[in-house]
């Protein structure tokens, strides 16, 4: 490495230099994001389970009146009114709009309908539909009877993944304080910078290098708020012994050390 001399007989800062684990704290940070990660992965599986539970429940309620209509259901003859389509969603949609007469009263309705038979349907063309005579509002086509959604598992899918991204933050933490913990300190020297949101108050991105005890080095990038770093410059990092990728400028902002 090229800029090998910043770090002859480079010394960690004494507080680090102590035996491991080092004892670690969170930091006011640390703990907000904590709170937060937990609220969040909290949040999102109830999400997900109930918005579940209320797909299940939706079901059982169409599967229930699907079976009532079959076995109490009259047929009629009803006109279609209404055809439209929804093409840009994942599966196509066909919805066919639909009024007919039952004791002098006029019943509009609107129902989901298969492809095929929306392609054989316009506007005043006849369509059979199935009634309760008891409540004609609740009606359906004949040859599309009413199906559960069944979307339960989109609900669970969504709800799994808004859990799992609340939990990233928890684990940045803890991978922060095993960094702190167990973390071999080096010296390492800024290699660049970047211009990571410019403004009134502009955020800069540090690249740097440290060497490894093999020999060879490892290359990271960290968060240097509004402090354009200085290339060449040496800096104090930890790196995780076990996986050399795992890295961090010290002091760290999540985790901190508890008699330090």
């Amino acid at each position: 490495m090229s800029s090998s001399r910043l770090w002859e007989g480079w010394k960690p800062p004494e507080e680090l230099d102590r035996a491991l684990p080092r004892p670690v704290r969170l930091t006011a940070g640390g703990i907000a994001l904590c709170v937060a990660s937990v609220l969040l992965t909290a949040g999102g599986g109830a999400l997900g389970v109930g918005s579940a539970s209320e797909d299940f429940r939706r079901d059982a309620e169409v599967a229930a009146a699907a079976r009532r209509a079959l076995a109490e259901g009259q047929e009629t003859e009803a006109v279609v009114t209404g055809l439209r389509k929804f093409p840009w969603a994942l599966f196509k949609s066909y919805f066919v709009g639909y009024e007919f007469t039952v004791n002098g009263r006029r019943y509009d309705a609107q129902a989901s309908i298969g492809r095929l038979h929306w392609n054989s349907l316009a506007p005043g063309s006849p369509i059979a539909i199935r009634y309760l005579p008891s409540d004609p509002a609740n009606n359906y086509p004949r040859a599309d009877p009413p199906r559960p959604a069944s979307t339960w598992p989109t609900d669970l899918f969504y709800g799994g993944t808004a859990a799992a991204l609340g939990a990233l933050p928890l684990l940045t933490v803890l991978r922060r304080r095993r960094l702190l913990a167990h973390g071999q300190a080096s010296a390492a020297v800024v290699t660049g910078w970047t211009m990571a949101a410019a403004g009134r108050r502009p955020r800069f991105r540090g690249y740097y290098e440290y060497p490894l005890p093999d020999g060879g080095a490892r290359a990271g990038t960290y968060d240097a708020g509004g402090d354009q770093p200085v290339s060449g410059s040496a800096i104090c990092i930890l790196y995780d012994p076990e996986n050399p990728r795992r890295s961090a400028p010290y002091p760290l902002s999540l985790v901190k050390l508890a008699n330090g």
